[in-house]
């Protein structure tokens, strides 16, 4: 294991986290980067996601950021709508995904196994190529 003891990072049969969406003011940001930097780093062996896991589990995140608070939503019940492993993807009229209770998603992460959302949002936000956006 990566980290002994010291986390609770789904062995026990606490729910790991996803680490792919990570929000906070820049303080926060800093130090999560550089926690994350280090337990990469430091544990040749781990992923992102475990280490992302035992910082936040550990309370390690939270020492860090204090007196700001650390608050985790639960899955698909924050602003994050997270689709991995989800078989179906509710949308409203102007096809933005939603929650449980009928919500935009402000963010939706992973959405790449849903071939129809993926090609709106290829249409609805096509990467730029460098340079397209000067000249005439």
């Amino acid at each position: 294991a990566c980290f002994e003891g010291g986390s609770k990072a789904g062995a026990d049969g606490v729910a790991p986290l996803s680490s792919g969406v990570t929000v906070g003011g820049w303080d926060a940001v800093v130090a999560y980067v550089g926690m994350m930097n280090d337990g990469v780093s430091s544990k040749a062996g781990c992923t992102e996601a475990a280490v992302h896991n035992h910082i936040v589990r550990s309370g390690g995140l939270e020492a860090a950021l204090r007196p700001a608070k650390l608050l985790v939503h639960p899955h698909g019940g924050g602003f994050v709508g997270p689709l991995r492993g989800v078989g179906e993807v509710r949308r409203d009229m102007l096809g933005r995904v939603l929650d449980a209770k009928g919500r935009p998603y402000a963010v939706v992460h992973q959405y790449s196994p849903f071939k129809k959302l993926t090609e709106q949002y290829r249409s609805q936000y096509p990467i730029i190529a460098d340079g397209e956006l000067q000249g005439k």
